[in-house]
Protein backbone atom coordinates (compact mmCIF):
# COMPACT_ATOMS: atom_id res chain seq x y z
CA UNK A 1 0.00 0.00 0.00
CA UNK A 2 2.97 2.03 1.19
CA UNK A 3 4.28 1.40 -2.00
CA UNK A 4 1.79 2.38 -4.40
CA UNK A 5 1.15 5.45 -2.89
CA UNK A 6 4.26 6.16 -3.51
CA UNK A 7 4.47 5.23 -6.84
CA UNK A 8 0.93 7.39 -7.26
CA UNK A 9 2.47 10.49 -5.69
CA UNK A 10 5.45 10.23 -8.17
CA UNK A 11 2.84 10.03 -11.20
CA UNK A 12 1.28 12.42 -9.91
CA UNK A 13 4.28 14.99 -9.60
CA UNK A 14 5.04 14.02 -13.40
CA UNK A 15 1.85 15.01 -14.68
CA UNK A 16 2.20 18.36 -12.91
CA UNK A 17 5.63 19.30 -13.99
CA UNK A 18 4.53 18.20 -17.48
CA UNK A 19 1.27 20.16 -17.38
CA UNK A 20 3.78 23.34 -16.22
CA UNK A 21 6.25 22.94 -18.54
CA UNK A 22 3.51 22.96 -21.26
CA UNK A 23 2.18 25.98 -19.68
CA UNK A 24 5.36 27.40 -20.13
CA UNK A 25 5.87 26.55 -23.65
CA UNK A 26 2.57 27.50 -24.98
CA UNK A 27 3.11 30.86 -23.23
CA UNK A 28 6.80 31.59 -24.78
CA UNK A 29 4.82 30.50 -28.03
CA UNK A 30 2.18 33.05 -27.82
CA UNK A 31 4.29 35.67 -26.39
CA UNK A 32 7.18 35.56 -28.56
CA UNK A 33 4.36 35.92 -31.82
CA UNK A 34 4.15 39.51 -30.85
CA UNK A 35 8.39 39.65 -30.06
CA UNK A 36 11.80 38.19 -31.70
CA UNK A 37 12.49 34.42 -32.27
CA UNK A 38 16.37 35.70 -31.25
CA UNK A 39 17.85 34.70 -34.72
CA UNK A 40 16.85 37.48 -37.13
CA UNK A 41 17.01 40.63 -37.26
CA UNK A 42 14.65 42.47 -34.83
CA UNK A 43 13.40 46.15 -35.52
CA UNK A 44 11.63 48.07 -32.85
CA UNK A 45 10.12 52.03 -32.70
CA UNK A 46 9.35 53.71 -29.63
CA UNK A 47 7.53 57.11 -29.96
CA UNK A 48 7.59 59.36 -26.65
CA UNK A 49 6.80 63.13 -26.34
CA UNK A 50 10.64 63.91 -26.94
CA UNK A 51 10.00 62.31 -30.25
CA UNK A 52 11.03 58.63 -32.01
CA UNK A 53 13.77 56.05 -31.02
CA UNK A 54 14.39 53.45 -33.89
CA UNK A 55 16.11 50.50 -32.60
CA UNK A 56 17.43 47.76 -34.64
CA UNK A 57 18.82 44.26 -32.56
CA UNK A 58 20.88 42.55 -35.55
CA UNK A 59 22.61 38.97 -34.87
CA UNK A 60 24.18 39.00 -38.03
CA UNK A 61 26.05 42.50 -37.78
CA UNK A 62 26.09 42.10 -34.07
CA UNK A 63 25.00 45.18 -33.85
CA UNK A 64 22.25 47.05 -31.47
CA UNK A 65 21.82 50.25 -33.09
CA UNK A 66 19.68 53.33 -32.09
CA UNK A 67 18.61 56.39 -33.88
CA UNK A 68 17.27 59.09 -31.98
CA UNK A 69 14.96 61.45 -33.86
CA UNK A 70 14.16 64.01 -31.03
CA UNK A 71 13.02 67.69 -30.84
CA UNK A 72 13.18 70.21 -34.28
CA UNK A 73 14.12 67.36 -36.20
CA UNK A 74 11.49 67.26 -39.02
CA UNK A 75 9.27 63.76 -39.90
CA UNK A 76 6.83 63.45 -42.92
CA UNK A 77 3.86 61.99 -42.26
CA UNK A 78 1.98 60.18 -45.56
CA UNK A 79 -1.61 60.63 -46.34
CA UNK A 80 -1.95 64.21 -46.36
CA UNK A 81 -0.72 65.18 -42.44
CA UNK A 82 2.39 66.37 -44.04
CA UNK A 83 5.99 67.93 -41.67
CA UNK A 84 6.13 68.24 -38.04
CA UNK A 85 8.94 68.66 -35.76
CA UNK A 86 9.67 65.04 -33.78
CA UNK A 87 8.50 66.01 -30.62
CA UNK A 88 4.85 66.86 -31.96
CA UNK A 89 4.41 63.03 -33.88
CA UNK A 90 3.22 61.32 -30.77
CA UNK A 91 0.81 64.14 -30.33
CA UNK A 92 -0.33 63.92 -34.06
CA UNK A 93 -1.02 61.08 -34.34
CA UNK A 94 -3.44 60.16 -31.32
CA UNK A 95 -4.91 63.56 -31.72
CA UNK A 96 -5.76 62.83 -35.81
CA UNK A 97 -6.76 59.13 -34.90
CA UNK A 98 -3.80 57.96 -37.25
CA UNK A 99 -1.83 55.54 -35.10
CA UNK A 100 -1.74 53.26 -38.08
CA UNK A 101 0.54 55.56 -40.14
CA UNK A 102 3.52 54.95 -38.23
CA UNK A 103 5.00 52.04 -39.83
CA UNK A 104 4.55 54.08 -43.50
CA UNK A 105 6.00 57.62 -42.06
CA UNK A 106 9.23 55.51 -40.55
CA UNK A 107 9.58 53.59 -43.68
CA UNK A 108 8.97 57.11 -46.15
CA UNK A 109 11.85 58.89 -44.12
CA UNK A 110 14.27 56.35 -43.03
CA UNK A 111 13.44 53.07 -44.74
CA UNK A 112 12.74 51.69 -41.13
CA UNK A 113 10.00 48.91 -41.23
CA UNK A 114 9.97 47.93 -37.04
CA UNK A 115 8.08 44.48 -36.18
CA UNK A 116 7.24 46.05 -33.06
CA UNK A 117 5.83 49.97 -32.05
CA UNK A 118 5.85 50.97 -28.59
CA UNK A 119 3.74 53.84 -27.48
CA UNK A 120 5.85 54.93 -24.43
CA UNK A 121 9.80 54.60 -23.65
CA UNK A 122 12.02 51.37 -24.93
CA UNK A 123 13.35 48.78 -22.54
CA UNK A 124 14.74 45.66 -23.63
CA UNK A 125 12.34 43.57 -21.41
CA UNK A 126 10.70 39.79 -22.49
CA UNK A 127 7.59 41.53 -23.26
CA UNK A 128 9.00 43.31 -25.90
CA UNK A 129 11.44 40.52 -26.87
CA UNK A 130 9.37 37.69 -25.97
CA UNK A 131 10.33 35.20 -24.33
CA UNK A 132 12.65 33.19 -26.70
CA UNK A 133 14.11 36.21 -27.67
CA UNK A 134 14.87 37.89 -24.31
CA UNK A 135 16.80 34.46 -23.48
CA UNK A 136 18.49 34.72 -26.46
CA UNK A 137 19.97 38.15 -25.92
CA UNK A 138 21.01 37.44 -22.36
CA UNK A 139 23.52 35.00 -24.00
CA UNK A 140 24.64 36.97 -26.33
CA UNK A 141 24.24 40.77 -24.97
CA UNK A 142 28.31 40.31 -24.08
CA UNK A 143 28.68 39.94 -28.07
CA UNK A 144 27.02 43.07 -29.27
CA UNK A 145 28.19 46.06 -29.77
CA UNK A 146 26.12 49.21 -29.47
CA UNK A 147 26.07 52.39 -31.01
CA UNK A 148 23.73 55.27 -31.11
CA UNK A 149 23.41 57.90 -33.87
CA UNK A 150 20.85 61.17 -33.24
CA UNK A 151 19.28 63.62 -35.93
CA UNK A 152 19.25 67.31 -35.51
CA UNK A 153 16.70 70.06 -36.86
CA UNK A 154 19.23 70.46 -39.84
CA UNK A 155 16.91 68.56 -42.63
CA UNK A 156 19.50 68.54 -45.28
CA UNK A 157 22.06 67.20 -42.91
CA UNK A 158 19.36 64.23 -41.58
CA UNK A 159 19.37 62.96 -45.00
CA UNK A 160 23.16 62.91 -45.14
CA UNK A 161 22.96 61.00 -41.79
CA UNK A 162 20.14 59.16 -43.17
CA UNK A 163 22.07 58.24 -46.25
CA UNK A 164 24.68 57.44 -44.58
CA UNK A 165 23.57 54.64 -41.46
CA UNK A 166 20.23 53.46 -43.03
CA UNK A 167 21.68 50.19 -45.34
CA UNK A 168 25.03 50.01 -42.78
CA UNK A 169 23.00 49.65 -39.64
CA UNK A 170 19.12 49.02 -39.94
CA UNK A 171 18.53 47.41 -43.40
CA UNK A 172 16.92 43.88 -42.68
CA UNK A 173 20.78 41.39 -43.34
CA UNK A 174 18.57 38.78 -44.67
CA UNK A 175 17.16 41.17 -48.03
CA UNK A 176 20.90 42.56 -47.84
CA UNK A 177 22.32 39.22 -48.44
CA UNK A 178 19.51 37.68 -50.77
CA UNK A 179 19.15 37.30 -54.54
CA UNK A 180 15.64 39.62 -54.84
CA UNK A 181 16.26 42.26 -57.31
CA UNK A 182 13.85 45.05 -58.08
CA UNK A 183 12.92 46.88 -61.14
CA UNK A 184 10.91 49.87 -60.64
CA UNK A 185 8.56 51.97 -62.74
CA UNK A 186 6.86 55.20 -62.49
CA UNK A 187 3.46 55.18 -64.82
CA UNK A 188 1.96 58.05 -62.71
CA UNK A 189 2.20 61.65 -63.81
CA UNK A 190 4.58 62.53 -61.06
CA UNK A 191 8.35 62.82 -61.93
CA UNK A 192 10.79 61.59 -59.21
CA UNK A 193 8.10 58.99 -57.34
CA UNK A 194 10.12 56.26 -58.19
CA UNK A 195 13.56 57.52 -57.24
CA UNK A 196 12.29 58.77 -53.95
CA UNK A 197 10.37 54.88 -53.07
CA UNK A 198 13.84 53.41 -54.91
CA UNK A 199 15.85 54.90 -52.10
CA UNK A 200 13.59 54.49 -48.82
CA UNK A 201 13.71 50.48 -49.87
CA UNK A 202 17.54 50.47 -50.62
CA UNK A 203 17.50 51.56 -46.96
CA UNK A 204 15.72 48.71 -45.97
CA UNK A 205 17.63 46.57 -47.68
CA UNK A 206 16.28 45.52 -51.33
CA UNK A 207 18.81 45.82 -54.10
CA UNK A 208 17.15 48.33 -56.83
CA UNK A 209 18.81 47.46 -60.32
CA UNK A 210 16.21 49.77 -62.04
CA UNK A 211 14.26 52.41 -62.30
CA UNK A 212 12.67 53.64 -65.77
CA UNK A 213 9.31 55.59 -66.15
CA UNK A 214 6.81 52.90 -68.08
CA UNK A 215 3.85 53.51 -71.01
CA UNK A 216 1.72 50.34 -69.03
CA UNK A 217 -0.81 52.31 -66.81
CA UNK A 218 -1.29 51.12 -63.55
CA UNK A 219 -3.46 52.76 -61.44
CA UNK A 220 -2.44 52.27 -57.69
CA UNK A 221 1.04 49.76 -57.57
CA UNK A 222 1.59 46.45 -59.13
CA UNK A 223 4.10 43.95 -58.36
CA UNK A 224 4.93 41.09 -60.69
CA UNK A 225 7.00 38.45 -58.97
CA UNK A 226 6.03 38.13 -55.06
CA UNK A 227 8.07 39.35 -51.62
CA UNK A 228 6.71 38.81 -48.42
CA UNK A 229 8.34 41.92 -46.75
CA UNK A 230 8.09 44.24 -49.85
CA UNK A 231 4.51 43.23 -49.88
CA UNK A 232 3.96 44.41 -46.19
CA UNK A 233 5.63 47.63 -46.77
CA UNK A 234 3.72 48.62 -50.18
CA UNK A 235 0.60 46.52 -49.94
CA UNK A 236 0.53 46.35 -53.89
CA UNK A 237 -1.51 43.93 -56.62
CA UNK A 238 0.54 41.17 -56.79
CA UNK A 239 0.86 38.96 -60.41
CA UNK A 240 2.64 35.60 -60.69
CA UNK A 241 6.66 36.11 -62.19
CA UNK A 242 9.88 35.59 -61.11
CA UNK A 243 10.12 35.71 -57.21
CA UNK A 244 13.93 36.81 -57.62
CA UNK A 245 13.28 39.75 -60.04
CA UNK A 246 10.62 41.49 -59.59
CA UNK A 247 8.96 44.22 -61.30
CA UNK A 248 6.96 46.87 -59.26
CA UNK A 249 4.77 49.57 -61.13
CA UNK A 250 3.53 52.97 -59.22
CA UNK A 251 0.53 54.95 -60.83
CA UNK A 252 -1.29 57.91 -59.44
CA UNK A 253 -3.54 56.82 -56.75
CA UNK A 254 -0.69 55.28 -54.56
CA UNK A 255 1.18 58.44 -55.13
CA UNK A 256 -2.13 60.31 -54.42
CA UNK A 257 -2.82 57.48 -51.49
CA UNK A 258 0.30 58.90 -49.84
CA UNK A 259 -0.05 62.24 -50.74
CA UNK A 260 3.31 62.02 -52.31
CA UNK A 261 3.37 66.02 -54.02
CA UNK A 262 3.20 67.43 -49.97
CA UNK A 263 6.65 65.64 -49.46
CA UNK A 264 7.79 67.43 -52.67
CA UNK A 265 6.16 70.99 -52.22
CA UNK A 266 7.51 71.27 -48.77
CA UNK A 267 10.68 69.20 -48.94
CA UNK A 268 12.13 72.60 -48.14
CA UNK A 269 10.56 73.15 -44.85
CA UNK A 270 13.29 74.34 -43.24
Amino acid sequence: MTMFLKVNMKNRFVYFLAIVMCLLIITAVVINNCGWNGKSDFRVVSITDEGLKLVSISPERKMINYLNVFGESMVWIPEGLGWYEAKNIKKILITEKKEKLIKSMLFYNYGFWPDKVIWGNFKLSWKILGIVGRVNYFFNEGKMIEKEEELNGNFENNQVIVDEIATRDFADSILLSSNVKLNLFNTSNLSGAANFISQRLEWAGFSVMGISNSERKVDNCLMIGKNNALQSILGCEVEKGDDNDIEVYFGDKYLEMIKYSSYVRTLKVE
